[in-house]
């Protein structure tokens, strides 16, 4: 009587997957609240979590992969008066981490989820023969902006280091911060806003032997999070230096991630309605091995960028500083009180011992070193001749574990070994162990330009459930047009015709019936010839397989 459930659309998971009775146990939460229907939204996300929508009576929505939390937001900020519940898997969440972060600064609703190129020579001239700032760009600022003093402070860093501009690669984000790799005698790379992150590790594993600096600003950490989480999971060995002066300086001092609540901006009162975000504390929970928060003012700030550029692995630098030309105007803040509000936070000083682990470039390498090689891609020679001439469209119509999608490729691979241009399309559940399983194939001697099927030659039935899946073709199918139809499979009204087979009986398992019904083709010679079927099951399996695949294909009586 109050269940929620959909009954014309139960729950339908793999055999044993928990989503199952994780959605009886959400319906009988609802109902325990007393919620109708129209109480409540569901906002589900892509994948096995993304089907929760439909097996509710309640309003729905279903969006991109990783932004369910983007939607609920705005729902929520829209209808109060509903409640809100997002699905999401641990997929989405890596995606949409960023969505994550900040649902978690925002106050106003409660969520619930299931678990560059190198410069020519002489392009930039250094200001001193161990500088390599750029005397053609120096850095400008506001009057009195932290920044300045940290882009002069990174140079010291890297000048005790004894580095010079072709080993170090300064990728940069948008906004104030974004300006550092103009500032720099080095290699640079400026991109998206929140992306600096993306671009970095990119380049570490391109060239590890290179020292990988990023600069990005509170806003540009909080629009890209899910990066941050990413790189302190992998431990990449890069340095990240956020400029964190509270807001978003470039764009007209709005609020940021980081916003103080009580904070006077350009956002008015949706800075209080936000929890600002502890960037090392999010930092060593996701796995950062080396994180530090200081004031850009630090004496010692040098020795700091310094010792977190040489750590072996992904070191956070959490630099705290003044935006004259926005925040302060409205918000007192002092190199003092920037001081004094450090003091009172945990201190985070360098390396985090319990994350300590491996970098993950050499690592990787090391793992890489140790797989077997990959076998150069089989030759597949043109040697037999096609049974018929011209474009031949095959569709499979079966269910999940008759090896539907293999058999598609078999189809493929025997088309190949006649010279022919082959295409595969498939369709199958994300419940991969129920449902339908369809594949579309085409063989042609002509380019295919366009994969999808308008007139299917042939049209094979192993299964109720995609029979009843493309139920709509059967009725536009042509009079040369075959089914080959399995005993057992009912069909919709149709001009083609139909040749019938009864594999039970011959002792066929189903599992094996998108094989057997493709040896049926073959001595039909309708498509494919035996030869080219024997030659596919070769290049497709090897040793007990391909025996049982050849004893299969012989156990097929001739039609």
């Amino acid at each position: 009587m109050n269940s929620l459930l959909n009954a014309e659309r139960p729950p339908v998971f793999c055999p044993g997957c928990t989503h199952e009775r994780i959605t009886h146990t959400l319906d009988q939460a609802f109902q325990k609240m007393g919620l109708t229907g129209h109480q409540i939204v569901i906002v589900s996300d892509i994948g096995c979590s993304g089907l929760f929508d439909i097996f509710f009576h309640t309003h729905a929505m279903h969006g991109l992969h990783g932004r369910a939390l983007t939607y609920a937001a705005g729902l929520k900020m829209a209808r109060p008066e509903l409640k809100v519940a997002v699905t999401m898997g641990d997929g989405g969440q890596g995606i949409g981490g960023t969505h994550l972060l900040a649902a978690c600064r925002r106050l106003s609703f409660a969520v619930k989820w299931t678990a560059g190129s190198s410069r020519p020579p002489g392009s930039r001239r250094p200001l001193t023969m161990n500088s390599l700032l750029n005397a053609e760009r120096p850095p400008v600022f506001c009057p009195g902006c932290t920044h300045e003093r940290i882009t002069h402070t990174l140079d010291q860093a890297f000048q005790k280091m004894g580095l010079t501009g072709h080993q170090i690669v300064i990728v940069s984000d948008i906004g104030c911060s974004g300006l550092f790799d103009t500032f720099f005698h080095t290699h640079t790379m400026h991109g998206l806003h929140g992306r600096a992150l993306t671009y970095a590790a990119g380049l570490k594993m391109a060239r590890p032997e290179l020292k990988v600096a990023v600069t990005m600003g509170d806003g540009g950490q909080g629009i890209g999070g899910a990066h941050l989480l990413a790189a302190c999971r992998r431990n990449i060995d890069l340095t990240l230096l956020i400029l964190n002066n509270f807001n978003f300086g470039m764009t007209g001092g709005q609020f940021s991630a980081t916003t103080p609540p009580e904070a006077q901006l350009g956002s008015g009162f949706l800075t209080a309605l936000e929890r600002p975000l502890d960037i090392c504390e999010v930092a060593r929970s996701a796995g950062a091995p080396y994180v530090r928060r200081c004031s850009g003012f630090d004496k010692n700030l040098a020795r700091e960028i310094q010792s977190a550029i040489e750590y072996e692995g992904f070191a956070v630098m959490d630099i705290w500083g003044i935006c004259p030309g926005r925040y302060t105007k409205k918000n007192r803040l002092t190199p003092k009180m920037i001081d004094d509000a450090l003091a009172k936070l945990p201190p985070l000083e360098g390396i985090i011992p319990e994350n300590v682990r491996p970098e993950y470039g050499q690592h990787y390498r090391r793992m890489a070193a140790d797989q077997n090689k990959v076998p150069e891609p089989a030759v597949i020679r043109n040697q037999y001749k096609a049974p018929q001439t011209g474009r031949q469209e095959v569709i499979l119509l079966g269910s999940a574990g008759q090896r539907i999608i293999t058999a598609g490729e078999l189809l493929c691979i025997a088309g190949l070994t006649a010279g022919l241009k082959t295409t595969q399309k498939n369709e199958y559940n994300i419940t991969v162990l129920r449902g339908p399983s369809i594949s579309e194939l085409i063989l042609s001697p002509e380019e295919i330009d366009f994969s999808g099927i308008d007139n299917p030659t042939v049209v094979v039935a192993l299964d109720q459930e995609g029979v009843d899946r493309r139920r709509d073709l059967f009725e536009h199918l042509a009079k040369n047009a075959l089914i080959i139809q399995i005993r057992g499979v009912s069909l919709p009204a149709s001009k083609a015709r139909i040749h019938q087979v009864d594999l039970k009986n011959q002792g066929i398992k189903c599992t094996d019936w998108a094989l057997a019904s493709l040896a049926v083709l073959a001595k039909l010679k309708k498509v494919i010839q035996p030869q080219m079927l024997e030659a596919a099951l070769k290049i497709r399996f090897k040793g007990n397989a391909l025996d049982s695949a050849l004893q299969l294909v012989k156990l097929i009586t001739p039609p």
